[in-house]
């Protein structure tokens, strides 16, 4: 997907075009923001490729999905290692917006349990096609095995956060097992595996995900 021209500058300012005798704010602007907007339709567009099976798009392909000239993907990104780093770097905020969880510690624990498996299963419906071509094709580059490290982290700390009532009753042993073991049943595989098994019944996997939350929340019996 490399183009086999010469690389064309990928920065906004050097995109824009305009003349040099131009000094009208207005159309100055006016091609900024176009420039802007057709380069987030490119990275848009790389994105619902690949959430929608794509292997691995070509520039032509994102060029037609995106509404934009074929040019015009050359003219943002010099290749696909670039595209891939601000697709990645949109994912991650696209993911951290479904993450704004807003009702942690709300509730008795059945209705924090049941909030967050809900929530759980919203972010899992809404990016498993990405989540599915990220994890299969581009968890070794390094822009996107980072972005998925830090969903993980928040994730964990959502759970710690939203379950603190319990978690400190709890050694700080018990604590991190709980909270760990909590998350390994709420991972993006680990739920999918959970809808193929239950022929994508919501309810289903919801009832073993509370299963799960209550069990790792209460507190370890000694051993006799």
């Amino acid at each position: 997907m490399t183009p086999s021209h010469s690389a064309l500058p990928v920065d906004v300012a050097s995109t824009c075009e305009v003349p040099a005798n131009s000094t009208n704010p207005a159309i100055v602007d006016g091609r900024v923001l176009r420039r802007l907007r057709n380069r987030e339709a490119v990275i848009d567009g790389f994105l619902d490729l690949i959430g929608n099976g794509a292997v691995l798009p070509s520039f032509e392909q994102i060029a037609q999905h995106s509404g934009v000239s074929f040019r015009s993907v050359y003219r943002y990104f010099d290749s696909n290692d670039e595209l891939v780093a601000a697709a990645a770097q949109r994912g991650r905020d696209r993911a951290l917006a479904m993450l704004d969880f807003d009702q942690i510690g709300v509730g008795s624990l059945d209705e924090r349990v049941d909030n967050f498996i809900r929530f759980r299963l919203d972010v899992h419906e809404a990016t498993v096609g990405l989540t599915v071509a990220a994890i299969a094709r581009f968890v070794n580059d390094p822009n996107v095995s980072s972005v998925i490290d830090e969903i993980r982290r928040l994730f964990v700390s959502l759970l710690e956060r939203h379950f603190a009532v319990e978690l400190d009753g709890l050694s700080t042993a018990e604590r991190k097992a709980a909270v760990m073991a909590m998350y390994a049943g709420m991972t993006f595989e680990s739920v999918r595996f959970l809808c193929d098994q239950f022929d994508h019944d919501r309810a289903a996997v919801a009832a073993v995900l509370r299963r799960q939350i209550n069990a790792h929340l209460a507190p370890v019996p000694a051993a006799s």
